[in-house]
């Protein structure tokens, strides 16, 4: 089986792609960064963060480690294709996404892009120079999401609820991937290897998580009252339809 972590940038995607990894390898699984190596799939699969990107031709390849019968996870920020969604129907994949209130994302993207521009840095979210042009782009991750939604196969999580309740949400991500028992305490060490004063050790192990500040709701203290107001304008109707407070 391939897991499919897919999400919205800037919601903990590559948080949400370690603990899958994480609760893999806990019930029995290899660790994806091994089956990485062992398959030569680096073209394809980006990073210690197995983030899945390359040449569309060799996408395939991910099926030779799944048909010599390993379970590993991948992470995307794409839409549901045509090809996953007939490898899901097939038993061979099983996608979730992550996801998380807008204007958060927003907030988080720009703020990214202010430390990669620091850094001398031109890519990813660099180009957001104001939280203006962040909530434009916003707009855009959101259509990926709707899509998600609409396919209706994916477990779909909350940003939020893996921030307050990790166990709850990881057993609920067991039980979605038909996976063997793990037990509480295992849950329990996981979620506690992510929190704050872990991260330093983790950047590097884990293929950069790229954690901000992670608060829910910052975006009431940071952004203008204009801003905000730009937020309902453009993002107002998936805000909504998402279930978060206006």
């Amino acid at each position: 089986m391939i897991v499919l972590s897919a999400g919205m940038p800037k919601s903990g995607t590559a948080w949400y792609f370690n603990v899958t990894n994480d609760l893999l390898i806990a019930a029995g699984y290899a660790d994806a960064r091994i089956v990485r190596r062992k398959f030569h799939l680096h073209p394809i699969l980006k990073h210690p963060g197995c983030y899945l990107k390359g040449p569309t031709w060799l996408k395939p390849t991910l099926l030779i480690p799944h048909c010599c019968g390993y379970t590993f996870a991948v992470k995307t920020h794409e839409s549901p294709t045509r090809k996953w969604r007939m490898l899901a129907a097939a038993g061979v994949l099983k996608p979730t996404y992550i996801y998380r209130d807008p204007r958060d994302v927003a907030l988080s993207a720009f703020e990214h892009g202010q430390k990669l521009r620091q850094a001398g840095k031109t890519y990813s979210f660099a180009p957001l120079t104001t939280i203006e042009a962040a909530i434009y782009k916003t707009r855009a991750w959101l259509e990926i999401w709707e899509a998600w939604k609409i396919y209706g196969q994916a477990f779909m999580t909350r940003y939020e609820a893996l921030i307050t309740n990790p166990l709850e949400v990881m057993q609920q991500m067991i039980d979605f991937l038909a996976l063997p028992p793990i037990s509480e305490q295992t849950l329990l060490s996981i979620a506690q290897s992510y929190e704050v004063k872990n991260l330093p050790n983790l950047e590097s192990e884990k293929g950069g998580l790229h954690f901000n500040q992670g608060k829910v709701g910052r975006f009431r203290q940071v952004m203008t009252p204009a801003q905000l107001d730009l937020c309902q304008k453009h993002l107002g109707d998936y805000i909504e339809e998402m279930g978060y407070t206006p």
